[in-house]
């Protein structure tokens, strides 16, 4: 077992960040660092005049989630077999792969620690994150890869010349659909071109996604597209035929958002799901949470 504080765990992932190519694709002026905001440490990336900053306790708990979904797919994969009639619940999954549970609790604690950048948390620099020492290294790259889709994001409001405050929703709903549109083709540009590149990017978008699903159903907001939308028009711009377990796993923690919000729907831990039958699963649960959010 690895433990490390969450500074540690930032300079990690930062690392990994600074390795990407970003000066060179988007031809501006790049740097990353540590900065104090108040009593909050704060990751901020400062491209030309404008700076982008993330809470550590954010970034922190993004790399439990990454965890999470990572032991989770280990489970599916190693234990389960893609498209096996198994118990598809997390609970089911923790009795077939080491970790889990431990990676569940430390993602919910972590989720209640997440502030948005708003809320100080006393002696926050004195908790421990753990991990076991042969998936460390690949959870921290795949969270470096969900964060390189949020910082993406953040920067293409600024390559798109937004304005920081947009008066009219509905223009601020087209910027972020803008933002999401473009930092998917400049996070997929920066893949290397192999399968099991593609694959990993992909996996960190798919995180990065459905971490944007509060803990209880809600509306986005009208500034913001909704969480599921989101989600599922990244999604579908990509080959189905060349990202089926990528369609698998959105089915399955597509699911897992809506047995957490309690709407009721036939599961597909029901039946079995062949990986052919995984696109047909996300236009299911999209269906589903898209009728349930609208009628809020």
């Amino acid at each position: 077992m690895k433990c490390f504080q969450p500074q540690v765990l930032y300079n990690l992932i930062i690392d990994q960040i600074e390795k990407i190519r970003l000066p060179v694709l988007l031809d501006k002026a790049i740097s990353v660092k540590s900065v104090m905001v108040g009593m909050n440490r704060l990751a901020a990336v400062d491209i030309d005049n404008a700076r982008i900053k993330i809470s550590i306790p954010h970034l922190v708990h993004l790399w439990a989630a990454t965890q999470q979904y990572y032991l989770y797919r280990s489970a599916i994969v190693k234990h389960a077999g893609l498209g096996k009639r198994v118990s598809w619940t997390f609970d089911g999954l923790c009795t077939l792969q080491p970790g889990l549970t431990d990676a569940m609790r430390q993602y919910e604690r972590t989720r209640e620690d997440v502030p948005y950048g708003k809320k100080i948390i006393a002696n926050y620099e004195d908790r421990q994150l753990c991990c076991h020492e042969d998936h460390c290294d690949e959870v921290t790259a795949l969270c470096a890869a969900a964060l390189l889709w949020i910082l993406l994001h953040e920067t293409s409001h600024i390559i798109c010349g937004h304005p920081p405050d947009q008066p009219s929703p509905a223009l601020s709903r087209q910027e972020e659909e803008e933002a999401d549109r473009r930092a998917t083709e400049l996070f997929f540009k920066l893949a290397p071109d192999d399968k099991n590149s593609q694959f990993h990017y992909g996996f960190g978008l798919l995180i990065a996604l459905i971490e944007l699903f509060p803990p209880k159903p809600r509306r986005a907001g009208p500034t913001y597209p909704e969480y599921h939308e989101r989600l599922a028009v990244r999604l579908f711009e990509l080959d189905p035929d060349e990202n089926l377990e990528l369609y698998y796993l959105a089915a399955l923690l597509l699911e897992r958002i809506i047995i957490e919000w309690q709407i009721p729907t036939p599961a597909i831990s029901d039946v079995e799901l062949p990986l052919e039958h995984a696109q047909e699963a996300v236009i299911k649960y999209y269906d589903t949470l898209r009728n349930h959010i609208n009628n809020l």
